[in-house]
Order: structure tokens, then sequence, then C-alpha cells
């Protein structure tokens, strides 16, 4: 499962996330969760409800359910570091 996808499924699990939290679950710091969920965005996976939260959208729920043919662009994040 790419980060993304990753994102992607606690989007799916949780409803409403945090980018803190996101972060945290990841072990991702939130600067690089926020530029991540941008693409999202960008690309119609992921909407903002309101300022810092995020859920997905029928595109992103769609993937998700394997419906829809998940398309990234972006290479993983390296590891973080132990």
């Amino acid at each position: 499962m790419t980060f993304d996808e990753r994102i992607l499924a606690i989007l799916l699990r949780d409803g409403v996330i945090s980018t803190s939290a996101l972060g945290a679950e990841l072990d991702w710091h939130d600067r690089g969760i926020r530029r991540r969920l941008r693409r999202l965005i960008r690309d119609g996976y992921v909407f903002s409800p309101e300022r810092g939260r995020y859920r997905l959208t029928a595109a992103g729920r769609a993937v998700m359910r394997g419906e829809e043919r998940w398309v990234s662009e972006v290479q993983d994040p390296p590891a973080a570091a132990s």
C-alpha cells in the first residue's frame, strides 16, 4: 500500500481526521502530511470540510472500495528514522 493509500485508508476508517492525528498515526511530520493532502485534494480524492480536518470525497471512497482505479504520480516518502 502506498503512503497516499494509507492516508485514504485512515480517512475511510475514521471519516474525518485532523492533520496532526494523521501525522501521529503515520509517524510523519505535519508539513509533509499537509503537502500530501493538498495533492489528494487537487486530484479529487479528499476535501476539507473545515480548516485542518479532512475527509474522503466520493471518488476517494470509490478508489478505496476498488470501484475506481487509483492514480498516483508521487513517490512514497522515505521511512521515518527509528
